[in-house]
C-alpha cells in the first residue's frame, strides 16, 4: 500500500484498514488509485482518494470498517486485540 500511496505518515491507519477491510476491496482501491494517478485525475492525494474509495466500497457492500475480519497472529491485528475482544469473549 505504501509504495502506491506514498504516505508513510498514515501507515498506522492503512494497517488498520488492511486488518478490517476485505482484501478484494483493498486491491480494487489500489488499482483505481494507480489508474487515476497515471491519468492525472487525483485532486488531493493518493491516500485521500484511496480512503474515499475504500469507504464507499465498504458502504456499498455493507462492510463495517471498524470491525476486525480475523483474530490472529498478524501484527496489524495485535493492536486491535488490545482494543476490542472477539465476539463472545468477556472483557477482563
Amino acid at each position: 500500500m505504501l509504495s502506491v500511496l506514498g504516505d508513510r505518515d498514515s501507515e498506522g491507519y492503512y494497517q488498520r484498514l488492511a486488518a478490517t477491510v476485505p482484501k478484494d476491496i483493498i486491491f480494487e482501491a489500489l488499482s483505481l488509485v494507480t489508474r487515476a494517478a497515471h491519468e492525472g485525475k487525483i485532486r488531493k492525494t493518493r491516500g485521500a482518494l484511496f480512503v474515499a474509495i475504500v469507504k464507499r466500497a465498504c458502504a456499498d457492500r455493507g462492510v463495517a470498517i471498524d470491525q476486525p475480519l480475523h483474530w490472529g497472529r498478524e501484527s496489524s491485528e495485535l493492536s486491535l486485540l488490545d482494543q476490542q475482544p472477539p465476539a463472545g469473549r468477556a472483557n477482563r
